[in-house]
């Protein structure tokens, strides 16, 4: 039979892909064979994967309230759910496998939290999944309209306005935007009716004085001078605008804001499950006459009221979270299905009805670690982010570094340019400089070598269950450790307090912890909104882990119950729980 490299070369979804991206592409690819009649997928179970027919048949149904609705036939070279890879949703239908012709139910599937990934670090395969069509206007390759359009959702990600906000790899951008340019423009009228005041008023009035008096002489320097003034202020009012950003992806809100007086950037972050209303504000006549709005978010999380204030679109992103919670209600349900029907299987063994066909790949040696030259590994030694087997690890800014070791450097500096003239002016020998200089440079180098590790050592890390804060000395001299679980996290913020950390993107991320003496901060590292972005990932994934298992153990006690039910019945033990139906009216008469 084929393998699944060679059927996906052939298939029109992937043909335009180049023969590695391919590769890479089938090594995430699983491969299932179905016994004949065994169940695909159940209705309303949650669907996040692509399905692609290899051979036999696949037979749909939607029943509501017991009556058949919907079916349809799924036949070789035919998929379906290629919308979940995007937007994980529900299965709309049953699906059961049919072998025909005695070719077994084979199935491609695609997972969407391997696919996503994929297309984050494949920048070329988004391009190659433009529809192409042939002369009579059929598509002949590549994705349909409506599903390329999601995916170039994943090219926003890199030509996002600002790196401050990592959005993660399974993420797509719904909506992203400034505050409205209407809103720039009302802000700029008080600047533009200062500049012509400073200008025009002043200038009249020099203009008038007697020629080649003092005052005459200033009609064009004077006015100059103010409106430098205006031009500032508009400026910076500018610059405050175009720093502000609102996103709306399929997991998250975010409210970045920039307060240039202060310099300082605020993020404040919700995941959509926390949502609890919208609203749409127009709270004054300006905002109804230029069509610009507040979107109120009501939310469950630490900052309570998030707004995307004075947004050009306000409907269109409540319409944008109105659709996504609805979505996550629904997938809340089905997942919670899903695990009612795996927890009974697991608990009576039931055996499954499908085989896993496992195929070596050649992209799959492309997911393997890549080795590291020698500069390679310096840069990932020092490198401010780095995630191995779980942990992320961060260092502080390099400008922190680079602040320790000013002092062994300016000593340094002097005095090579002292040694410099000394030799020059044949104050003394070479022979005698170098012989005094060797030992003096031997204690700076061992001075900036420990400023480095000591920078170095400086860690915060992230492991899933705890967040760290560690200082560790150089050379093992000691070692200081603060730690809290992550399930003890109350808050995160993120923010750069000045000019210096707005410049070069660096601040700090503050954790606050119940059970702990005192905060755990990350101190001058970059991106803090990265930082705060994989925190509240982390806290996440923990919470879904941990309501995974709690439901677990609860579908666990539910199986109990019906095996204990079900021996009691097999036994003729259950005691009737209704009235017996009357007799028929022949046996009354008998």
């Amino acid at each position: 039979m084929t393998t699944k490299l060679k059927f996906l070369q052939n298939y029109h979804l992937f043909k335009e892909l180049d023969p590695e991206d391919l590769a890479d592409l089938a090594a995430l690819v699983e491969e299932y064979e179905y016994r004949d009649g065994a169940i695909v997928a159940y209705q309303r179970d949650a669907a996040d994967s692509l399905f692609i027919v290899k051979s036999g048949r696949l037979y749909a149904k939607t029943v509501e309230r017991g009556i058949v609705t919907q079916s349809r036939h799924y036949l070789p070279g035919d998929y379906f759910g290629l919308d979940w890879l995007f937007a994980p949703h529900v299965h709309p239908a049953a699906i059961q496998a049919k072998a025909h012709d005695d070719q077994p139910v084979r199935l491609l599937v695609l997972r969407s939290r391997d696919f996503l990934p994929f297309l984050s670090g494949h920048h070329d395969v988004i391009d190659a999944l433009e529809p192409v069509y042939d002369a009579t206007d059929t598509q002949v390759a590549g994705f349909p309209e409506a599903q390329y359009a999601e995916a170039l959702k994943m090219k926003a990600k890199r030509d996002r306005r600002s790196d401050t906000m990592k959005v993660l790899p399974d993420e797509l951008i719904e909506f992203i935007d400034r505050r409205s340019g209407w809103y720039l423009f009302v802000r700029l009228i008080p600047v533009i009716l200062l500049f012509l005041l400073v200008t025009v008023l002043p200038f009249t009035y020099l203009a008038s004085r007697p020629p080649g008096s003092f005052l005459y002489n200033m009609q064009f320097w004077c006015p100059s001078g103010l409106s430098l003034f205006a031009i500032a202020w508009g400026v910076f009012r500018f610059f405050d605008w175009t720093n502000d950003y609102f996103i709306v992806t399929n997991r998250r809100v975010i409210h970045r804001e920039f307060n240039l007086r202060a310099f300082r950037v605020d993020i404040k972050i919700a995941r959509i499950d926390q949502i609890q209303s919208v609203s749409v504000l127009k709270p004054s006549l300006l905002a109804n006459l230029f069509k610009f709005g507040t979107v109120k978010l009501t939310t469950a999380s630490q900052y309570g009221v998030i707004l995307f204030d004075d947004i050009s679109q306000p409907k269109r992103v409540a319409e944008a979270l109105e659709r996504l919670t609805k979505r996550v209600s629904a997938l809340d349900a089905s997942r919670e299905q899903t695990l009612v029907r795996r927890s009974i299987e697991s608990y009576f063994g039931f055996d499954q009805p499908y085989a896993l066909i496992g195929e070596e790949v050649a992209g799959a040696a492309a997911n393997e670690p890549e080795k590291l030259g020698c500069w390679g590994t310096i840069a990932h030694r020092y490198q401010w982010r780095v995630e191995e087997d779980g942990v992320i690890t961060y260092h502080k800014h390099f400008l922190v570094a680079l602040a320790a070791m000013f002092w062994p450097l300016l000593i340094g500096a002097i005095i090579a340019v002292l040694a410099v003239f000394a030799v020059r002016y044949n104050w003394v020998t070479w022979q005698l400089g170098a012989g005094v200089l060797t030992p003096i440079y031997l204690i700076l180098l061992l001075w900036l070598v420990w400023d480095l590790e000591n920078w170095r050592n400086d860690l915060y890390q992230l492991d899933g269950r705890y967040i760290f804060d560690i200082d560790r000395m150089p050379f093992g001299f000691g070692e200081s450790r603060k730690q809290a679980p992550l399930q003890n996290i109350q808050n995160v913020k993120a923010y750069t307090p000045g000019l210096l950390h707005t410049i070069f993107n660096y601040g700090f991320v503050e954790v606050e912890t119940a059970g702990v003496d005192s905060n755990i901060i990350f101190e001058h590292v970059p991106f803090p909104g990265v930082v705060q972005s994989d925190i509240f990932q982390q806290i996440e994934e923990m919470k879904q882990r941990q309501r995974e298992a709690e439901e677990t153990r609860r579908h666990k006690s539910f199986a109990v119950l019906l095996d204990v039910y079900k021996q009691e019945e097999e036994q003729g033990r259950m005691p009737r729980r209704t009235p017996p139906p009357p007799p028929w009216e022949d046996e009354m008469e008998e």
